[in-house]
């Protein structure tokens, strides 16, 4: 997911340690919506759904995306240490991982 080269960094910045409220979630896919009618050239008025316009563009959801990040942050060693052990962490599988099974 990519609004140009600062947005998102900015906007997901340590977001793998987020606990939202149901309101800070609206607020951040809010955010994520203003951006993206911006970059496609519509408004609210032009009465678009939030999904087709992500859909345009190609952008998933914010709230998918800091869930995945999350997942992968949880799955993560400590240290370097455990990188150097074979060790299943949680039972965790690495997105990256999943394409190759």
């Amino acid at each position: 997911m990519n609004f140009g080269n600062g947005s998102m960094p900015s906007l997901l910045y340590s977001c793998e340690v987020w606990n939202l409220t149901k309101q800070q979630q609206l607020r951040v896919q809010a955010i994520q919506m203003s951006v993206l009618r911006r970059i496609q050239g519509v408004s609210r008025m032009d009465r678009i759904r939030n999904k087709d316009i992500r859909q345009q563009l190609g952008q998933e959801g914010i709230l998918d995306l800091i869930r995945r990040r999350q997942e992968i942050w949880k799955c993560r060693p400590f240290n370097s240490l455990v990188l150097d052990k074979e060790v299943e962490w949680l039972n965790c599988q690495h997105p990256r991982d999943t394409h190759n099974s």
